[in-house]
């Protein structure tokens, strides 16, 4: 029965709050715990249960994990003071959702917090970058989008500006202007950075819709074996590097 249940959820918490979250999963366990029990859960812990949910752990953790669930966790911890980076999580979940305007105001009011300096210059090329994403690759607003990268460009140390200029070389070739494209990513296109996955992506199409094939098909292949390095955190290979 529902309170029993409850009770239940409370006690498994305190033990695993008790016990320490050592184990993969942990975390997104009493998570969980808090949004159906209402079982205290210190923010720090409800941040991390936030990426464990979205390594899509397995559904058996949870039973029923899926996108609302994650967007549940990190309303949890921002309630309880968790900081941007849990803000841009829960954009994240709101997307995937198909709720791109809720998802925009959330990173448009989380950016004016961060400030230029290495210590979030980070986080503001992600934010910035699923701003770009939504504005330009989903609401199909391009100008927009672009603009809102390279203004955002000058103010990131060298090391935090690979995801937009990724971001730009995808919104180029999308919008059929595959040079631009391959300025965006000329710093990138070493197959030794630890991005290369993701740049050889656009890159490849770029190259592709010049018709440089060759290329295309090099920068792909070397896309695919950076991928099989795993130093990039890109979830699967793309197309491209087998399309070509």
């Amino acid at each position: 029965p529902p309170l029993r249940a409850r009770r239940a959820g409370r006690d498994v918490a305190l033990v695993l709050a008790d016990a320490g979250t050592r184990r993969r999963g942990d975390a997104l366990r009493l998570g969980v715990c808090h949004l159906e029990s209402g079982a205290p859960v210190p923010a720090a812990v409800l941040a991390e249960a936030v990426e464990e949910a979205l390594q899509r752990l397995p559904t058996s953790v949870t039973g029923r994990l899926d996108w609302t669930v994650t967007e549940g966790l990190a309303r949890a911890a921002l309630a309880q003071g968790a900081g941007p980076a849990t803000g841009l999580r829960l954009a994240e979940a709101l997307m995937k959702q198909g709720r791109t305007d809720e998802a925009l105001d959330l990173i448009t009011g989380l950016l004016p917090a961060l400030r230029p300096g290495p210590a979030d210059d980070e986080l503001r090329a992600r934010l910035v970058n699923a701003q770009v994403h939504i504005v330009s690759g989903l609401h199909g607003r391009y100008a927009e989008g672009v603009a809102l990268a390279e203004a955002a460009l000058p103010s990131l140390a060298p090391a935090s500006r690979t995801p937009l200029l990724q971001r730009l070389g995808m919104e180029h070739v999308l919008a059929g202007r595959p040079r631009l494209a391959l300025r965006s990513l000329e710093a990138l296109l070493d197959p030794g950075h630890v991005a290369y996955a993701r740049t050889a992506y656009p890159a490849g199409l770029a190259l592709w819709s010049l018709g440089r094939c060759d290329e295309a098909v090099a920068v792909s292949l070397d896309g695919q074996r950076a991928h099989a390095r795993g130093t990039d955190p890109f979830p699967r290979p793309a197309e491209v590097h087998a399309l070509v």
